[in-house]
């Protein structure tokens, strides 16, 4: 079966990575809007635009499904793109159910883009676990445009973080939601910023369980020990080789992200 992966930029890596260990004998197509990266900063009828732009050329790949590895995207495209396109549409959620479910009566902080933070999806998941009373948003799209510059550790980021968490109190909190593909990166980061008393979590593992059960129910079924088949990488349209995002692949496998 074949599979796209679709983000603005190197976000999306990551979903591959998970996805790749949980089902490496599925053929991968990752398609990153270099051209148009960031999604979080442009206004609804842009994202739209640009999601429908890649979507038209993903599905001539002959894809069976398309991961929207953006929770921007997904938060503003993805219900238009499941009325157009007849096959599956997986998107992203933030983990903020389990995130509340073990919140342990402390507060959970969402840091995502700030187009994911304005749009409803988002706002409606926490209305549907109550939980408005218990959830913290923080924007924080600065961190996209630094994974795209692979800068993961350096004094920008250090900066950044200080800045942003350095006027709460970061001891009423049990749990730091990633809400955008890119931030996984910094996961190691953020953990260190609270002194490791608090869980990083994100949506990659739900959404490639999503993933495999959809495929499941369109006859797919693992073959165990199967190699893993190559990737196809694409930047807004246009193939280009797997070095392309060598480096980020790398400090994925190298830090276990």
């Amino acid at each position: 079966m074949k599979v796209a992966i679709f983000d603005s930029g190197v976000g999306g890596l990551t979903v591959l990575r998970t996805a790749m260990q949980q089902m490496p004998d599925i053929e991968y197509f990752y398609y990153a809007d270099l051209d148009n990266v960031p999604y979080g900063n442009k206004d609804k009828e842009m994202v739209n635009k640009l999601t429908f732009h890649a979507a038209d050329q993903i599905i001539d790949m002959g894809v069976d499904a398309i991961v929207l590895a953006c929770n921007t995207a997904t938060s503003i495209s993805a219900d238009l793109l499941r009325k157009r396109y007849d096959l599956p549409i997986i998107g992203m959620e933030p983990a903020v159910k389990p995130a509340v479910m073990n919140s342990s009566g402390k507060r959970v902080l969402v840091l995502a883009t700030e187009l994911t933070i304005k749009e409803s999806k988002l706002k409606n998941l926490i209305d549907r676990l109550e939980a408005s009373d218990k959830v913290d948003l923080m924007p924080m799209s600065e961190l996209v445009d630094l994974a795209e510059e692979m800068d993961f550790e350096g004094d920008r980021v250090q900066s950044l973080l200080k800045k942003k968490f350095n006027g709460i109190d970061l001891s009423v909190y049990k749990t730091v939601v990633l809400g955008c593909t890119h931030f996984i990166y910094y996961r190691k980061i953020i953990e260190k910023h609270f002194n490791y008393l608090i869980d990083v979590i994100d949506g990659n593992l739900g959404t490639v369980n999503h993933l495999e059960r959809t495929l499941i129910g369109l006859g797919y079924k693992k073959e165990r020990g199967k190699s893993k088949k190559s990737v196809k990488y694409y930047v807004s349209g246009k193939r280009v080789a797997s070095s392309t995002f060598e480096g980020y692949m790398a400090y994925l496998e190298k830090h276990n992200i």
